[in-house]
């Protein structure tokens, strides 16, 4: 998996046919990606290795700052705690098979 700098974001995620996501790792952290048709390319520190977001916010601000309004989120079996009412769209699923999450508009991104 390729790799590149904060300095170099702006152009990733202007790159034709890109779709940055925020993928959850261990310890409830966060990394962004960018797949593009070339390959999925991951943001790194300026002296190596995977540029790791402690908090989603510290994440959403990022992406806010360079001006994006859409994204994916890749949670890989992640617990989610519902943060608000019922889901709004109907239907009945298993509980441990169904995530519940709230619309919000932190960051003027809106979800």
């Amino acid at each position: 998996m390729a790799g590149f700098v904060e300095l170099d974001l702006r152009e990733r995620l202007r790159a034709p046919k890109a779709v940055p996501y925020a993928r959850r790792v261990s310890e409830g952290h966060f990394v962004l990606e960018v797949a593009t048709p070339e390959g999925v390319q991951i943001l790194q520190r300026q002296r190596g290795g995977d540029r790791v977001f402690k908090t989603f916010e510290a994440l959403l601000g990022l992406l806010a700052k360079e001006g994006v309004v859409e994204f994916a989120v890749v949670l890989d079996k992640a617990k989610v705690i519902p943060g608000g009412p019922p889901i709004p769209w109907g239907g009945r699923a298993p509980q441990e098979e169904m995530s519940r999450a709230s619309w919000r508009h932190d960051f003027d991104i809106p979800f």
